[in-house]
């Protein structure tokens, strides 16, 4: 079995949480103080995973960078990996209580359950795995924002 994906299957009940609890920080993208809100929850989970900054984002909200220290990236001036995604939904606030998350028969549901969320977490799952793991090689960055 490859190493990434036995990391992975052993955090999966820690993924599973982290996708729950990203889920369920509603962050419309008409209500900046609920992306705030969205962005300091992601910056607080990838603490000790990479150097995490946020930035002022106007009226949309803060924006948040990550970058993972990966193995042999001090050998490597080249590239690194660049993962791109926002921080808010299309879905009103309240959304919740008429599609509220749920993990049932290895699915997950929910608002968000297969937006942005998950690709925060896999992105950083990702990181701290190759990091922890010795594959990868590279620097990652994540940049989370609104992109209008």
């Amino acid at each position: 079995m490859h190493p990434f994906l036995a990391f992975a299957r052993a955090k999966q009940s820690a993924i599973i949480a982290l996708i729950r609890e990203l889920v369920e920080c509603e962050s419309p993208s008409d209500h900046a103080p609920s992306v705030n809100h969205f962005v300091d929850l992601l910056a607080t989970r990838l603490e000790g995973l990479g150097r995490v900054r946020t930035f002022p984002g106007g009226r949309f909200g803060r924006n948040l960078r990550c970058e993972f220290k990966l193995p042999d990236s001090s050998k490597r001036r080249d590239g690194g990996i660049l993962a791109l995604a926002h921080s808010d939904t299309v879905w009103p606030l309240g959304t919740l209580a008429q599609m509220p998350f749920r993990n049932k028969q290895g699915r997950l549901w929910g608002a968000g359950g297969a937006g942005h969320e998950v690709g925060h977490c896999v992105f950083s799952i990702r990181g701290a795995g190759t990091a922890r793991t010795g594959h990868g090689g590279r620097k990652a960055r994540s940049t989370a924002g609104k992109f209008r």
